[in-house]
């Protein structure tokens, strides 16, 4: 019983109501894990990504970043990513994140490479922050524009694009 006590106790204290705010100055280091399927017409696609990032706060709940993403579907996408996002307080610990990207980087496939710029927005983005250092990020709802060698590409993800993420706050 002591035991289960103790462990309860230890998981209160990191929930606690103590709210971690992002001031000016203050940065992160962390990174996304994604996974998708996508109906296509001859069936589904498999797409994953893997993404570091680095985020600056210039002011109160207000932060910009880089992140450096590596994603597989069809072909290999190597971009850079800066973006900005401001942070809206839902509740204790929880924050509404949305976050506006500017991209560009290149397509690999057959053996050829082709140059992208792309545009997105994450309407739908939230972080927990359970201690004053770490938090975990959840991106589900993602709109995006792109254009690779002169095509334009619209996309909208409910849940075929999302993401979850580690940040280090320091």
């Amino acid at each position: 019983m002591k035991k289960i006590t103790m462990l309860l106790l230890c998981v209160f204290s990191l929930i606690g109501s103590t709210s971690y705010a992002q001031n000016k100055g203050e940065m992160f280091f962390g990174g996304n894990l994604g996974i998708g399927v996508t109906a296509i017409e001859d069936g589904t696609n498999f797409a994953m990504n893997f993404s570091p990032e680095y985020g600056y706060f210039v002011a109160k709940n207000f932060r910009v970043g880089v992140n450096l993403n590596y994603t597989y579907n069809v072909a290999h996408l190597f971009t850079i990513n800066p973006s900005i996002a401001y942070y809206v307080k839902l509740v204790d610990k929880f924050y509404y994140v949305p976050e506006l990207t500017v991209g560009g980087g290149l397509e690999a496939f057959d053996d050829e490479a082709f140059g992208l710029f792309q545009l997105g927005l994450n309407l739908f983005a939230v972080e927990f922050r359970p201690t004053q250092h770490f938090a975990v990020a959840v991106s589900m709802l993602n709109l995006s524009y792109a254009q690779l060698e002169g095509v334009n590409m619209f996309n909208f993800n409910l849940m075929g694009s999302s993401s979850v993420g580690l940040r280090f706050y320091f």
